[in-house]
């Protein structure tokens, strides 16, 4: 199984687990960013924070493989974000909250080749957000 499919089954394995991870990522980064919450104020469907949860993914799967778009649209939303207030850093600390959350979701389950592939995915993410 490839580092792509690897991450998205265990996306696959924690959402039948655990059911969908994004509420739970999104508690944790406010938890450790409290300032990052008020980012969403006009979030009121929760629909900006589904489709950035779901872009991340879609990034991290792709970092973990050929990195077709993934290097690029991350420093296009550094740039972004950074009109926003939103420092560089917070990226890879996402994606690692994504991955912390997905590992928990699968608990037992959870291998090393799945650890091998996410670090894959998230070094790419830290190095295309430096």
């Amino acid at each position: 199984m490839s580092a792509p499919e690897r991450i998205a089954a265990t996306l696959e394995r924690a959402i039948e687990r655990g059911g969908d991870p994004e509420a739970a990522v999104y508690a944790a980064l406010y938890a450790r960013h409290p300032d990052t919450e008020a980012l969403f104020v006009l979030d009121k469907d929760g629909g900006r924070r589904t489709h950035m949860f779901t872009e991340a993914i879609e990034v991290l799967i792709d970092l973990a493989g050929a990195n077709r778009y993934g290097g690029n649209f991350l420093h296009s939303e550094n740039i972004n974000h950074e009109a926003l207030g939103v420092s560089r850093a917070i990226f890879p600390e996402f994606f690692a909250l994504i991955r912390d959350v997905v590992r928990a979701q699968c608990a037992e389950t959870w291998d090393g080749a799945d650890e091998d592939a996410w670090t894959h995915a998230l070094d790419a993410a830290a190095a295309h957000s430096a």
